[in-house]
């Protein structure tokens, strides 16, 4: 047999503790720009999910967000997130959440929350082709 002249496999002691042979492992590699999508897209579903919970904790009493926190929010999405994010629309429904429960409350800290977040729609609307009927109106209604 040629099986016979092969280099015969190596036979576990009595005492070893295993006998599985070596095999190479084979590595598999992910292009960078895949994984750089990947990463785009982990840290948008991040945000998504931080600002649903932001918006859950402002509507409800006990847990209270600050409307600092929101104004700290509301500038740095639009500045450094939208532009990294895969699908920057799916932030749309928090910029107008934010534009609503912001315009009903009469608190003077925020009375600018309405300006950033229609700043983040303006952006949505113009470089990503969100479709928001009512922007000039509420922007002119704003303004007046």
């Amino acid at each position: 047999d040629d099986d016979q002249d092969a280099p015969t496999k190596r036979k576990a002691s009595p005492t070893a503790t295993t006998t599985t042979p070596r095999t190479k492992k084979r590595r598999v590699t992910v292009p960078a720009v895949l994984r750089a999508k990947m990463h785009q897209t982990l840290l948008g579903d991040a945000w998504l999910s931080a600002l649903t919970l932001l918006l859950s904790t402002s509507s409800s009493s006990s847990t209270a967000v600050s409307p600092a926190i929101h104004t700290a929010v509301l500038t740095f999405l639009p500045e450094h997130v939208i532009s990294t994010m895969p699908n920057p629309i799916r932030l749309a429904d928090y910029f107008t959440s934010a534009f609503h429960a912001s315009s009903s409350s009469n608190t003077s800290t925020s009375s600018i929350h309405p300006m950033l977040a229609l700043n983040g729609l303006f952006l949505l609307i113009t470089q990503h082709g969100l479709e928001y009927p009512d922007f000039y109106a509420r922007l002119y209604g704003l303004l007046t």
